[in-house]
């Protein structure tokens, strides 16, 4: 074979890295181009083709793309096969997807020179050197990037504010990485307007106090507490008063809160209770994880076992309430012994005391002095167990009027309404209930004969007797729904109970009835007269 020359066009190895690509690996890849011609003309085809990498004059062979090689000038064993159009050829040197293709490790750039040497085979003159070696310069070195020695980058390389917090990993500055000069023992670092620097031993941090490494805490004298704020005082094991004045958690509250505020107080045995923050409000001795959201003047008595005030002013829950809540509003309260009582808010309103599972839904002066009663609107009086009281906006009470009963004042009317608008309902100042019987209601009319429905209903038994729930001497007069049912087959499929519709509806068809037949007979009657007034003119006639 002739004259062969071979031209390195590009050796090129791209490497990127910026803040969203840091953890990318870099590609072990050397991307490499050159050509081929054959007595002056380029080549075209299937050339085969052999690489290394060495020093100077490859006397010591960093890499090869063969895993064996021949002395004396290393020529790998196996090719590469490539296409050369004309005369051009395209490489990626350790690309192991190339059948005979070793992988290319980073570390044959820690060598100071590499120099790539390589063969070519036309498949007719066998396998002959390319000429001259190439020297492989920076594209191979940025593939060290990736595994850059420890203390190869130091301090004067990089830019001033060139790394800020966004590109500090979490965790990865730990209390090793950090210069130990900054305080001594019993020193703490403060801002002082331009800079941090150390306070000297025994300075103690403005409005703050702790039962630890910092100071002695007079006013954090429980296990683990923290007192912050003026004149706070934590005296229960790991409590916490975040702020304020004057706040002060009592002995064996342990684990008790005071989130800030003014002059609030959790009393001694109230572990785990919380004032959230406001003014003057308090916590009594025993009311174990009560709580005070906030306000005003707000109060749990003694031993109210996770008792809550929302917030507000001035509400109150009494000794031994557990269990409580007063949502909010004012002067609201709730009396003693009274468990798992609820006033939502309002003004004025209140529960008495022994009252269990008591409720005020709000509104204004209202009270539920029963078991389990229920009371809402205004001056609303449910006193007997098991009451419900709803009084309108009227400036006047309205009780309940038995145990287990349904009270509602309401001065503009009431209405009971089921789906369509249809229900009864009483109007304002009426005693009476009205059903629901506009003709726009109704459809699928049917005309009745009324003396049909007089007949059926004379065979209905109509008895005196007593409902079982009443006394026998409470007396009532009509049909059994099931007569009544089996008789006319009204409202639906429900034969133990008779609609007031129905029962009037039958009743006046049946009077209609009733009255077609009078007046059959009173025209009869009327005939029959005058036949016998004709008969007594006649005889009188004939007696002349």
């Amino acid at each position: 074979m002739s004259t062969r020359s071979h031209v390195m066009l590009v050796a090129l190895l791209m490497l990127v890295v910026c803040g969203a690509m840091a953890q990318a690996q870099v590609p072990p890849l050397l991307n490499y181009q050159g050509r081929v011609a054959l007595n002056g003309t380029n080549f075209n085809g299937t050339g085969q083709f052999k690489f290394a990498l060495g020093n100077t004059n490859l006397s010591v062979i960093y890499w090869h793309n063969s895993t064996s090689w021949d002395s004396p000038d290393w020529e790998p064993v196996t090719a590469v096969s490539l296409t050369v159009t004309r005369g051009l050829f395209s490489v990626l040197l350790g690309d192991t997807n190339l059948s005979n293709m070793a992988a290319l490790s980073p570390t044959v750039f820690t060598n100071s020179q590499v120099w790539l040497r390589t063969w070519f085979d036309d498949g007719v003159s066998g396998a002959q050197r390319l000429m001259p070696d190439q020297r492989i310069v920076s594209a191979g070195y940025a593939m060290q990037a990736e595994s850059v020695s420890l203390g190869a980058i130091t301090t004067d390389m990089l830019d001033d504010d060139a790394v800020t917090g966004a590109k500090i990993a979490d965790a990865t500055i730990t209390f090793a990485n950090i210069a130990q000069g900054g305080a001594s023992a019993g020193q703490a670092l403060v801002w002082n307007g331009t800079a941090w620097s150390n306070a000297a031993a025994g300075t103690t941090l403005a409005g703050y106090d702790e039962n630890g490494p910092f100071s002695t805490a007079p006013d954090a004298s429980g296990s683990g507490a923290i007192a912050m704020g003026v004149s706070a005082k934590t005296e229960g094991d790991y409590g916490v008063i975040g702020g304020g004045s004057r706040n002060w958690i009592e002995e064996y509250s342990s684990f008790a809160t005071i989130g800030g505020g003014d002059s609030n107080r959790i009393e001694s045995s109230a572990a785990y209770s919380t004032i959230g923050g406001g003014k003057d409000s308090r916590i009594c001795e025993g009311s174990f994880a009560a709580t005070i959201s906030g306000g005003f003047m707000n109060w749990v008595g003694a031993d109210a076992y996770l008792a809550t005030i929302g917030g507000g002013q001035g509400n109150r829950i009494s000794a031994d309430s557990r269990l409580a809540t007063v949502s909010g509003g004012n002067d609201n309260s709730i009396a003693t012994n009274s468990w798992y009582t609820t006033i939502i808010g309002g003004d004025g309103n209140s529960i008495g005391s022994n009252c269990h599972y008591a409720t005020v839904l709000g509104g204004r002066g209202n009270c539920a002095a029963g078991i389990a009663s229920v009371a809402f609107g205004r001056r609303a009086k449910a006193t007997n167990d098991g009451a419900f009281v709803w009084g309108d906006s009227t400036d006047a009470d309205v009780g309940s009027i038995a145990n287990n009963s349904f009270t509602v004042r309401a001065y503009g009317g009431a209405r009971f309404w089921t789906s369509g608008g249809v229900g009864p309902y009483l109007n304002a100042g009426s005693p009476d209930w009205i059903s629901s019987s506009d003709c726009n209601l109704k459809e699928n009319f049917r005309p009745v004969d009324t003396r049909e429905v007089l007949e059926r209903l004379s065979r209905v038994p109509i008895t005196e007797w007593n409902f079982k729930t009443q006394a026998p001497e409470v007396r009532h007069l009509g049909p059994m729904a099931q007569d009544f049912h089996a008789a006319f087959g009204l409202g639906g499929s429900d034969d133990k109970g008779i609609g007031n519709l129905d029962a009037s509806g039958v009743a006046l068809a049946g009077i209609q009835g009733l009255y077609r037949e009078n007046q059959e007979l009173k025209a009869q009657l009327v005939a029959t007269q005058e036949r016998l007034e004709a008969m007594e003119k006649r005889i009188e006639a004939m007696g002349r």
